[in-house]
């Protein structure tokens, strides 16, 4: 019998509903309360060698993992865009935004 070993991804969907319980209803960026839309997101992507381990997935509400796929993105160099996260996010939150981003190894 060929063992056949279960995805990164596979991982996270196990995850999940330990991410969920963590965050208690909360962003883990914005802190805004979110308890039916959280979703989760890969601090470390699949494609850059992150796994879907617990320590590896962060509980997002869909506006603020929207921004971080957009500043994954070439919107990531629009200085706008930056300015907008700061009006809407505050200093504490554009650093959190920061620190997320320098662990996916951008």
């Amino acid at each position: 019998m060929k063992f056949h070993p279960v995805s990164k991804r596979n991982d996270a969907q196990f995850y999940k509903p330990f991410v969920l319980k963590r965050a208690k209803g909360y962003c883990e960026l914005c802190s805004d309360f979110h308890p039916f839309t959280l979703e989760c997101h890969h601090v470390i992507p699949v494609e850059k060698g992150g796994d879907g381990c617990e320590d590896n997935l962060i509980a997002l509400c869909p506006t603020c993992h929207a921004v971080i796929e957009k500043l994954k993105s070439i919107t990531m160099d629009n200085p706008r865009f930056h300015d907008w996260i700061q009006n809407r996010y505050g200093e504490d939150g554009y650093n959190k935004f920061s620190c997320l981003l320098q662990q996916e190894h951008f």
